[in-house]
């Protein structure tokens, strides 16, 4: 049984290289930063999200 015919070995075979530096290229960087900085506000709008449902349902939890 040929190990190619594996849906796994298969497509860990399939993984595209990338030539060159690791350094990522300026475009890259900015794409980056760009989703780093949407991560960040959905993190923040999920926090303030939980604490208001958390003051609806108990009140306001702090002196």
């Amino acid at each position: 049984m040929s190990g190619a015919s594996s849906p796994k070995i298969a497509a860990m075979g399939a993984s595209p290289r990338i030539s060159g530096t690791s350094t990522p290229v300026e475009g890259h960087k900015k794409d980056n930063k760009n989703l780093w900085h949407q991560l960040k506000h959905a993190v923040v709008e999920h926090h303030r999200s939980v604490n208001n449902a958390y003051q609806a349902c108990y009140g306001g939890g702090r002196n």
